[in-house]
Parts: structure tokens; C-alpha cells; sequence
């Protein structure tokens, strides 16, 4: 499949499942944070309700401390760091949007719960470091659609753009097939060819 695309592509191991799952943790712990601080006062004067999982995850958030956001904004710091030095310039990363096609609307609760955790670590890792992505969905797993995001250093939304136009102009896009298992998925940085144009 990946012959198929209109870039020089490289293999990365860049958005491992180690990655994820630290940018989900470190995400959320600052993310926890800054909705208490916000609006920590008035859910308790309004005595909101909400359903097990999320009451569960905001006592969760009541948990954390100063200290608590002070380590996840170095870790933000590094995970950053980290992704950004593997992408060039003009290099996006190519990685599966989701852990797999969207669920049936009969799974249990603890199943969503499973799928929602791993597509929350997927999305953490540009909310984040800042990172502009985009989201394509050109592909069908079992006859259901699927998607993959490019993502691009901060400030290169115009090179993001570019090669997403650049993978629609490809005569024999969408292909049929991509494997739904995002852990096991080996993340793409697909450079524009013979491009050095600043976004």
C-alpha cells in the first residue's frame, strides 16, 4: 500500500504504543487539571450528574495536584521533543486515526470503555504537542470506513494540507485494505518530494 503514495516513505516506530500512551496520561493529567480550575466550583453548586465512567474519571482529576501538573507540563515538554525530532520540516506522519473501524451500537460498556481509552491516546499525542492534524478517511476495514491523520511539526499546516491534496490526487486512492490494529501499526513520515516550502 505504501508504494501507492505520492511521497518518499520511511518506517518509524515514532508513535509507538509507549508514545500514546504517555501523551494520553500527561494529557489528561494537565487537561483534569484546568477543568477544575475552571469549572471545579460550579459542578459542585450545581450538582451535576454523570454517568459511572466520567463521575469516576473526575474524582480521578479531584486527585491530582500541583505537583501532579507541574511533572506533566515537563513531560509534555519531552514527549514533544521526542515525536518532532523524528519529522522534518516537510515531513508528516502518517498513523491510523482510530484503534480500529467504529464499534457496533450494541457493545457493554466496558468495551466502549476500551475503545474510547484507545482512541483518546491516539488523539492525545496532537492535542498534546500542538501539532496540526488532519484526518482522511480513505480506507474500509470489513466494509467500514476507516481513517489515517497526517501530522505535521506546529506551524506546518500549509505542508499538511499539501500532502493530504497530494494523496487525493492519487489515481488509484482509496486502497481496500489497512490493518485496524493501531498499536501494532508502524507510523509512516511520508516526505513531499522535492519540496522545501515553508508552510
Amino acid at each position: 500500500m505504501l508504494d501507492r503514495l505520492p511521497f518518499n516513505v520511511e518506517n518509524t516506530m515514532s508513535l509507538n504504543k509507549m508514545l500514546t500512551v504517555q501523551a494520553y496520561d500527561t494529557f489528561h493529567k494537565l487537561a483534569g487539571r484546568e477543568l477544575l480550575m475552571e469549572l471545579g466550583d460550579w459542578l459542585e453548586s450545581n450538582n451535576v450528574e454523570f454517568k459511572p465512567q466520567i463521575r469516576s474519571r473526575i474524582d480521578w482529576y479531584k486527585s491530582l495536584t500541583f505537583k501532579d501538573q507541574v511533572e506533566g507540563k515537563k513531560k509534555r515538554h519531552i514527549i514533544t521533543a521526542n515525536l518532532l525530532s523524528v519529522i522534518g520540516d516537510n515531513e508528516v506522519l502518517l498513523f491510523p486515526t482510530t484503534p480500529g473501524p467504529a464499534p457496533h451500537n450494541d457493545i457493554d460498556d466496558k468495551q466502549a470503555e476500551e475503545y474510547t481509552d484507545k482512541l483518546s491516546a491516539l488523539m492525545a499525542v496532537a492535542e498534546l504537542t500542538g501539532c496540526p492534524q488532519l484526518t482522511m478517511p480513505l480506507f474500509k476495514v470489513d466494509g467500514v470506513p476507516f481513517s489515517v491523520s497526517l501530522l505535521a511539526h506546529p506551524g506546518k499546516d500549509k505542508c499538511l494540507i499539501q500532502a493530504a491534496l497530494r494523496m487525493l490526487d492519487c489515481a488509484d486512492f482509496p486502497v481496500a485494505m489497512l490493518s485496524p490494529e493501531a498499536d501494532e501499526e508502524e507510523s509512516q513520515p511520508a516526505t513531499e518530494e522535492g519540496s522545501s516550502e515553508e508552510a
